[in-house]
């Protein structure tokens, strides 16, 4: 698992608590774009842990260039907004899911193993936005 957010403190501690996970057996953390997509080349990696907000750029950015260079793993994004229309995206893009930054440790623990297990995990946004999207495709 390769875990993207220009936040070290944010990488440290999502990494630290999934060392407790049975299910996840290695866990790598960068902060830059470009470590990214240097990263994925090098290694096939299950699941990509992809922050919306990169500094310069956006995680969907980053998401659809990884697809162009054969990443073909899960995606979950990070965000610190709850906005539907960031769900929307997420979801039209593939991912299998987008974690609120303000989530307990224990619950992006448990989204996490989720995407893993492969269910997906949205917020719950009260409209029914993503059931109505996941059911397009």
């Amino acid at each position: 698992m390769l875990i993207v957010d220009d936040h070290p403190l944010v990488g440290a501690a999502i990494t630290a608590t999934l060392k407790e996970s049975p299910l996840i057996a290695d866990t790598f953390f960068v902060s830059e774009p470009k470590a990214a997509l240097a990263f994925l080349r090098l290694h096939r990696i299950e699941l990509l842990i992809l922050d919306i907000e990169l500094g310069n750029t956006d995680g969907f950015s980053l998401y659809r260039r990884a697809l162009l260079n054969g990443y073909n793993g899960k995606v979950l994004f990070l965000s610190a907004k709850h906005a539907n229309h960031l769900i929307r995206i997420a979801a039209k893009l593939g991912a299998q899911g987008v974690i609120n930054k303000s989530e307990s440790l224990e619950n992006i623990s448990l989204a996490i193993e989720l995407v893993l297990r492969g269910q997906v995990y949205f917020p719950h946004d009260g409209g029914g936005i993503i059931k109505k999207i996941l059911i397009k495709f």
